[in-house]
């Protein structure tokens, strides 16, 4: 079982996002990939980043941008 969480954001990845990824990766001990839309580069363990093009156009197309971009077999999505 694999599960992709799907994290679109266009906030400080250090001060926001990163809890998110921190708390997946220390919680979750099953197979996941972190997707993650965000105009800024991210970077970590188990995150695949997608460049989010400006101006921003909302969490709902970076939701179905990653949804397309998923290989799990369950799909959460996350918000920070």
């Amino acid at each position: 079982m694999k599960v992709s969480f799907l994290l679109p954001t266009n906030r400080d990845y250090e001060m926001f996002a990163s809890n998110v990824v921190r708390n997946i990766n220390e919680t979750c001990s099953f197979e996941k990939e972190i997707l993650i839309y965000s105009p800024q580069e991210v970077v970590g363990e188990n995150v695949k980043w997608f460049r989010e093009d400006l101006p921003a156009e909302g969490c709902v197309k970076g939701y179905n941008y990653l949804y397309e971009k998923s290989t799990g077999d369950f799909i959460v999505i996350v918000n920070d």
